[in-house]
């Protein structure tokens, strides 16, 4: 395959690269867990690699009038909630399907990507076209991160809690920060978003606010912390939750973060590697925004918002081992215009009761690691690689 250095040929590259890497996740996998749904926000592995065929299929495909043959039988089950596209199969009810099979979703993926190559490898496209082609890979790439969450909970409610993988995996974290004190910022007027390279469109247009001066803590909040916040019954003081979160515990019986269980020997977290002690050398994770704000208020100090955090990522450098939840709601910035057609319904439709996070994660593709990325998710979610810094106010 000619791999050349034109923008076409490099994205011809891209697309193998990236495609590869979704299903060389799914390799460690057996072919039952392909189909399991544990919650209805959990999807099986087999919809993640459907659905990420079916967007090329329906966003590049389909306007170039040559979609696949089997484009018919799966617009329905593998369309996420694209309403243009037409019904789709509801989120909850993905577990349910025996069929398509695996092996006819691994053909599916087969089909599509045997039709973009060819017309990436031999036509000349419009500018149009490759910018389909490249969100459509950073599509896949954030469908790559929901797999190894998707995968955890999977393996997670497994009689024997097998680990997907146990050893490259298996290595202590680094946790060293790239500042050596707490981040001080003084007030005045910052510029936030994104212009240049590739971003959502999400995190555009490029604009000014106002910061009040604050300080934030250099490292996420670790697991001992955390712990020392339960064993000062944190989850019991209702004066410290959001009147929502407060129901929410109470209703669900939450008492520590996801994944995590208490022995005679203490607490243990459950990993992608297996079950391991509580330890201060890895942040406290798979929290929700309802935990993170009671610790904060816990500890006196206060979650950052989104653009603390963001002036933060582009002052330091620094990439994170786990999402930083923010104070912001997510909404659209002022001159906001959503994608045209078909991606219209990527991003704008979701700008309501979700909160911004920031940063990034063990698991998300290096192209992701912007200081402008605004994953987001509800207050309540916690399956996700979520932590938390703090921050004061000067």
């Amino acid at each position: 395959m000619d791999f050349q250095k034109s923008p076409q040929k490099k994205l011809l590259k891209q697309y193998y690269d990236v495609r590869r890497t979704t299903e060389n996740i799914c390799k460690r996998l057996e072919i039952e867990d392909y189909v399991v749904q544990t919650k209805d926000y959990v999807s099986p592995p087999k919809w993640h690699l459907g659905h990420t065929a079916w967007f090329f299929d329906a966003a590049f495909l389909l306007p170039l009038k040559c979609p696949t043959k089997q484009f018919h039988y799966f617009k329905n089950i593998f369309n996420s909630y694209y309403k243009g596209v037409g019904e789709h199969w509801l989120q909850s009810k993905r577990g349910i399907l025996s069929r398509p099979t695996v092996e006819q979703t691994l053909d599916y993926r087969k089909n599509v990507d045997k039709s973009v190559l060819e017309i990436l490898d031999h036509q000349d496209l419009d500018e149009e076209y490759l910018k389909i082609i490249e969100l459509g890979l950073h599509h896949e790439q954030q469908h790559q991160e929901l797999l190894y969450m998707d995968i955890k909970n999977i393996l997670f409610h497994a009689p024997f809690h097998a680990p997907y993988e146990i050893d490259s995996l298996n290595q202590p974290l680094d946790f060293k920060t790239l500042i050596d004190s707490h981040f001080v910022v003084e007030e005045g007027v910052y510029e936030f978003g994104q212009s240049e390279g590739f971003y959502f469109d999400n995190e555009f247009p490029v604009h000014k606010r106002w910061i009040t001066p604050f300080e934030l803590t250099p490292s996420l909040v670790n697991e001992v912390e955390y712990v020392k916040f339960m064993e000062d019954k944190g989850y019991e003081n209702p004066k410290l939750w959001l009147s929502d979160g407060w129901d929410w515990i109470q209703n669900h019986k939450i008492n520590s973060p996801l994944y995590w269980n208490k022995t005679e020997e203490g607490w243990r977290v459950f990993t992608l590697t297996g079950w391991r002690r509580i330890d201060a050398s890895y942040p406290v994770s798979h929290i929700s925004l309802y935990e993170a704000d009671a610790f904060a208020r816990w500890s006196g100090r206060e979650l950052p918002t989104e653009f603390e955090l963001e002036h933060f990522f582009k002052s330091t450098g620094q990439k994170d081992y786990l999402w930083n939840w923010s104070r912001s709601s997510y909404e659209a910035y002022p001159g906001y215009r959503p994608y045209e057609g078909l991606l219209s319904e990527y991003n704008g439709k979701f700008m309501v009761n979700q909160y911004v996070l920031r940063g990034g994660c063990t698991y998300t593709p290096e192209a992701h690691y912007r200081p402008t990325y605004r994953n987001f998710y509800r207050a309540y979610d916690r399956w996700a690689f979520t932590g938390l810094r703090l921050c004061r106010r000067l």
